[in-house]
């Protein structure tokens, strides 16, 4: 629709807005702008009781139909107390910043070592930032991480920095339950060598014939 009055030109405007946010909206609306006759910027002002980012308006000039995407700004917000982007009737916990995922609540860490189990490579077992939420490696398995073991490839003990208990004199018993370290023995003896007695031998004497 057109009419002139002088150079003025008017024309009719007709947009939907569809938006998407959990819920669909549609508005529709119509006015008549006055516009300057300098194509192709349009500047039309309207303000629309709306909270959310951006839209699809489709204009209808002349029979002409195009669709435009165009930032709106927001004159009515709904209330995020928690300010984590999902609205306090839909956000499960409106207290605790969470993820549109979990429903406004925080992603869970399941082994409680401060990782999210969606960035957690062993959510069920605690673990380090650095190894991507998973314990420190135990190439020897003797429970003394690899970063704390001196023996990283021989079983140990931790008072020993991970090392195995010493053995000084060789004899197969270790230092900590050898009472001789200094002397080569055995285990049956706590690691001192055994006392042997001598043992003299008796030779028969022979009887003279007579």
């Amino acid at each position: 629709m057109r009419s002139k009055t002088g150079n003025v030109k008017y024309y009719l405007f007709l947009f939907s807005i569809l938006v998407y946010l959990r819920v669909s909206a549609q508005e529709q609306h119509s006015f008549l702008r006055e516009l300057p006759p300098v194509p192709p910027t349009v500047s039309v002002a309207s303000t629309l009781p709306v909270s959310f980012n951006s839209y699809l308006i489709s204009f209808k000039v002349y029979q002409t139909s195009f669709d435009v995407l165009l930032p709106v700004s927001d004159t009515v917000r709904k209330k995020d107390k928690d300010g984590d982007g999902v609205v306090d009737s839909l956000d499960k916990c409106p207290d605790e910043k969470g993820a549109v995922q979990y429903d406004g609540c925080p992603i869970p860490d399941s082994d409680n070592d401060g990782i999210a189990d969606d960035t957690d490579n062993c959510p069920t077992v605690a673990g380090l930032v650095k190894y991507k939420g998973c314990p420190a490696p135990d190439k020897d398995g003797d429970k003394i991480n690899d970063e704390d073991d001196q023996c990283s490839s021989e079983p140990g003990v931790a008072r020993y920095g991970g090392c195995p208990v010493g053995d000084k004199d060789g004899d197969g018993v270790n230092d900590d339950d050898d009472k001789c370290i200094n002397q080569p023995g055995t285990s049956k003896n706590e690691g001192c060598p055994e006392n042997k007695k001598s043992r003299a031998t008796v030779t028969p004497e022979k009887k003279k014939k007579k």
